[in-house]
């Protein structure tokens, strides 16, 4: 089980709604679009407050990465053991801002005691609440990655 995980880490399908299937656990987010799996795929957060905007990602990375493995093993075969920020980048495409997640996961089988590690990263467009900055945006900020903290 742990090599499906290692060498074809499971994407969820494009036509299932993120909004809807997090709404189970996260309750109504206000995000809409896709996954978040490149810029044109990315998770729009529609919140007006940068502090709330950027609390929902990680929320909706984690419940993401469980959603990506139950498409190819049951709840009860598998415990995320290690969810870890690696870095933030702030991203700027075709005039829209993007906050680019990487993470490395580490996932725990339960019938082996195997323990898969892969890495992902989630794209979020933050347009909405980045551009509602106070103070004009140092184009020296797109230059560099930021830490996770």
């Amino acid at each position: 089980m742990d090599d499906l995980i290692l060498h074809a880490r499971p994407m969820m399908p494009p036509d299932a709604s993120p909004r809807e299937m997090f709404r189970e656990t996260l309750g109504d987010l206000p995000i809409r679009g896709g996954w978040g799996y490149g810029p044109e795929d990315a998770i729009i957060i529609d919140h007006d407050d940068t502090k709330e905007g950027v609390a929902s990602e990680y929320e909706i990375i984690m419940e993401r990465t469980k959603l990506e493995i139950k498409q190819v093993a049951d709840e009860s075969e598998f415990e995320i053991v290690g969810f870890h920020g690696l870095r933030q980048a702030l991203s700027l495409v075709d005039g829209m801002y993007y906050d680019v997640i990487y993470c490395k996961v580490n996932v725990k089988w339960n019938d082996s005691g195997a323990v898969s590690t892969y890495e992902e990263e989630c794209w979020f467009n933050i347009t909405r609440f980045f551009g509602n900055r106070p103070e004009p945006l140092d184009p020296n900020v797109l230059a560099s990655d930021a830490e996770i903290i």
